[in-house]
């Protein structure tokens, strides 16, 4: 999801993305296919010019 954010005096269109509850199959769990998703996902926020990704979420899951 991108979303738009309250613009401020230096940055008057701000933006930020979303990425929530991403179910892993168990087949493919332990994969890293989560983490690849991310990583794959961080160049289009950066040519968005959406802030960097932050990851939260259970240890085990990340």
């Amino acid at each position: 999801m991108i979303a738009d954010r309250v613009p401020t005096p230096a940055r008057r269109l701000r933006r930020s993305g979303d990425v929530q509850s991403v179910y892993v199959v168990p087949e493919l769990r332990d994969s890293r296919i989560g983490a690849t998703l991310l990583e794959a996902l961080a160049p289009l926020a950066t040519g968005m010019t959406l802030p960097p990704p932050l990851t939260r979420g259970i240890m085990s899951s990340i």
